[in-house]
C-alpha cells in the first residue's frame, strides 16, 4: 500500500489511520517503529490474528511478512516447516 500525505498538525490522526488500516492494526496491538537512512519501517510487533476482514473478505493473517517474495515457494516453505514441527523435529512452527 502507498498512500502520500502532507505533514501537518491537524492530519497526524489521518497518518496514524493509514498505518493502522494498512498493517490491520486493532487497540493493544503493538508496533515496532525503525527509522534508517532517511525512510521509516513500522512492522506489527506481536503474532497474526487469524481471520480478519479485508474489503469486505475474510483473509488469513498469519503475522508473517513474505514481503516481495515468490507466494509459491513461501507456502512451500512454511509447509514444509509445518510437516517437521507436527513431526516433532523443530520445537516452534
Amino acid at each position: 500500500m502507498s498512500t502520500s500525505l502532507t505533514i501537518a498538525a491537524d492530519n497526524d490522526s489521518e497518518l496514524a489511520r493509514v498505518v493502522r488500516e494498512s498493517l490491520h492494526l486493532e487497540d493493544g496491538d503493538r508496533v515496532l517503529i525503525e527509522a534508517k537512512d532517511g525512510a521509516v519501517f513500522v512492522r506489527r510487533e506481536q503474532s497474526g490474528r487469524g481471520l480478519i476482514e479485508e474489503n469486505g473478505l475474510l483473509v488469513y493473517d498469519s503475522g508473517v511478512d513474505i514481503g516481495d517474495g515468490d507466494i509459491v515457494q513461501w507456502i512451500k516453505d512454511d509447509r514444509e516447516r509445518r510437516i517437521k514441527y507436527v513431526g516433532g523435529e523443530v520445537a516452534e512452527p
